[in-house]
């Protein structure tokens, strides 16, 4: 993982200080948890490698939902240090705020759920608070020596929370290059102040926004904020520029070169394992399968080790190192093997995060590696899983930018794009009806998942026989029938991983039975699904994650002794979130095909449209409980008919 500096990111980022600058009003109060009643955040920047830090606030909680946001703290690290730290509270009805004690301060080591060794702390105090309304204050100063990320000011940290009054101002010297980048915030004020240029921005009376609405995307988009960030930085005795992405690479250039010294009996080793294979796409795939085997993933946050990686040797020794460090020794071996390879930053985890083409930064969290001339494709290898095929990336780091690092020409570029159909799960079944019992069924299935639904079921290879039986009926809603046969595997292969299943089910009492026969459930896998959150009134867009379709067939094959006497009809659905079809065919008399395709679209949707998404899972779900009239056939029938 790329490191994260926190510049000013209190453990809840907002800010507060004052003694009511202004009116708390109604419309404040409306919704709100927590009212930031002032707050003061400056940061003073003396030059491309130093600057101060500080911020004073004062912060309103309500109710017993906004002590999230009583909580006050700072990270730091050796570059960073806390010059100044105070907390007072004040309670209903008390005429003076108690300070906090040294001793009520807690400052303990920052290990993030992604990393092992880190020289993170946080300094924190979380009050504790039973009475209400209850005023919190806070105020710190920090220093920075060496500077790549500036600190961004976003001055509501979260839902439920109004602002009476916040300012941000940045303190540069004359002409200095400051990169600015903001949203829904129209008061940026620059003047000059003894000699050195003052930019400020400030809100006022901004009421909260109230909780985020079922399949809503981030609020984030929503808030007030500004970042900034430089042209020119001093970091940790090395210095870089911000006016391209190309210069930005060239910093990263020049701290990996530092790393690249592979050890000569490992490139003997590499190049004797490839010494057979006949093309790149061999030799890359051989390389990948060995770090695979070989090291395994720690990350690793220390100083610029933040953003260097570990170098190559230490690797290949110690057999284990963060992302920037396995894609490098993974480029390493690349390069050991002739075969080309980018290191390449990305930010990982949410999909609809779009990077800042105009705001030169460091907007990335991770490090993947890119082989640009495979078989006349591009491929994207994730160097950090033990377990991932070759080639895949899933929705951890697919269908974004990524900044290609290339000596003199790094750039954006694209990395693998997964459509609906890449994102596939379709499925086989044949639903055999007994004559004898129409009360029960067996299913004979087979189904394949491929690219973000590769997900969905390859973690059930690591399960014991009893955890993924136990998942397999809960999943299907069938925790009455008979599991006789279920058998999952991985099908690694190059281009189009999936995840092969197959099983065979007993379904007991799958139809409701009558003396004349029975009500047949057209759609065993229903219960896979559920009906959106209704909204009278909804206010909010919603998003789709990611693009899929998922197709069935089923074969519904009647013994003799039963007949479908009336098929239902046909339904398609078309919307521009998504499409269902559901299709019915009688192959003979004694079997039905039943085609279900659902396919939805990636994207965030206004939330006008959100009455017609509900509407279409409504009619979705409705046809997918559609039943089979089943008759029994009366032997003197069958008897005529023959």
């Amino acid at each position: 993982m790329i490191r994260k500096i926190f510049l000013i990111v209190p453990l809840i980022i907002f800010s507060i200080s004052a003694n009511g600058q202004g009116k708390i009003t109604e419309e404040l109060k409306k919704n709100a948890d927590a009212i930031i009643l002032e707050d003061r955040q400056v940061f003073n920047i003396i030059d491309d490698g130093h600057a101060v830090f500080q911020q004073t606030m004062k912060v309103m909680i309500l109710n017993k939902s906004g002590k999230k946001y009583s909580v006050m703290g700072t990270s730091y690290d050796p570059l960073t240090p806390i010059k100044e730290f105070e907390v007072k509270i004040l309670g209903p009805g008390e005429k003076k705020a108690r300070k906090f004690k040294s001793s009520e301060i807690k400052d303990v080591s920052y290990v993030s759920n992604f990393s092992v060794f880190e020289d993170d702390r946080i300094k924190y105090v979380d009050p504790e608070i039973t009475t209400f309304p209850t005023i919190v204050e806070f105020s710190y100063e920090q220093e920075f020596d060496g500077l790549f990320i500036y600190p961004s000011w976003s001055p509501m940290a979260g839902e439920n929370l109004s602002v009476l009054q916040s300012t941000f101002e940045v303190h540069t010297p004359q002409n200095f290059p400051l990169q600015i980048d903001s949203q829904h915030v129209n008061k940026h004020n620059v003047s000059l102040v003894n000699g050195r240029t003052v930019h400020e921005w400030k809100i006022e009376n901004v009421s909260s926004i109230k909780g985020r609405e079922k399949l809503a995307p981030s609020l984030i988009s929503n808030f007030p904020r500004v970042k900034i960030a430089p042209r020119t930085f001093t970091y940790e005795n090395t210095k870089g520029e911000l006016d391209s992405w190309s210069s930005f690479g060239e910093w990263i250039v020049g701290l990996n070169e530092e790393s690249d010294d592979l050890p000569a009996s490992t490139i003997s080793e590499i190049r004797a394992l490839t010494s057979k294979a006949s093309t790149n796409l061999e030799k890359a795939q051989i390389v990948y399968q060995y770090v695979q085997d070989k090291v395994r993933y720690v990350s690793i946050q220390l100083g610029i080790g933040g953003f260097q990686p570990m170098k190559a040797s230490l690797v290949d020794e110690k057999s284990y190192g963060d992302c920037k460090a396995l894609s490098f020794y993974t480029h390493s071996l690349m390069k050991a093997v002739g075969v080309k390879s980018h290191y390449a930053l990305v930010k990982a985890g949410d999909s609809n995060y779009s990077i800042k083409e105009s705001f030169i930064s460091s907007q990335f969290n991770h490090v993947i590696l890119c082989l640009p001339e495979i078989d006349q494709d591009t491929v994207w290898l994730e160097c950090t899983s033990q377990s991932a095929p070759f080639g895949y990336l899933g929705d951890f780091t697919g269908n974004r930018k990524a900044l290609l690092i290339d000596k003199g020409q790094s750039h954006l570029v694209n990395t693998t794009n997964y459509l609906s159909d890449d994102n596939s799960f379709e499925r086989s079944t044949k639903i055999n009806v007994s004559g004898t019992n129409l009360s029960s069924a067996s299913l004979e299935t087979v189904a394949k998942a491929k690219g973000y639904q590769y997900d969905r079921f390859s973690y059930w290879v690591k399960l014991t026989e009893k955890e993924r039986r136990e998942t397999f009926l809960k999943r299907y809603g069938l925790m009455t029938s008979e599991l006789i046969h279920l058998n999952i595997e991985l099908n690694k292969q190059y281009p189009s991983p999936s995840v092969d299943v197959d099983f065979l089910l007993q379904v007991n009492e799958y139809a409701k039975t009558f003396e004349e026969g029975g009500m047949y459930p057209i759609y065993p896998y229903a219960d896979e699904y559920s009906l959106p959150k209704r909204y009278r009134s909804r206010t909010q867009p919603f998003e789709i994650k990611y693009p899929y379709t998922d197709s069935d067939t089923l074969y519904f094959n009647l013994t003799e002794g039963v007949e479908l006497k009336e098929m239902p009809a046909d339904i398609f659905i078309d919307k521009d979130f998504g499409k269902y079809r559901l299709s019915f065919e009688k192959v003979n008399e004694q079997q039905i095909k039943v085609l279900r395709i659902l396919t939805m679209n990636k994207g965030i949707y206004p939330a006008e449209l959100y009455s017609q998404y509900y509407l279409f899972w409504k009619k979705v779900l409705s046809n997918d409980h559609q039943k089979f009239w089943i008759s029994k056939v009366e032997k003197n029938e069958q008897s005529l008919d023959n």
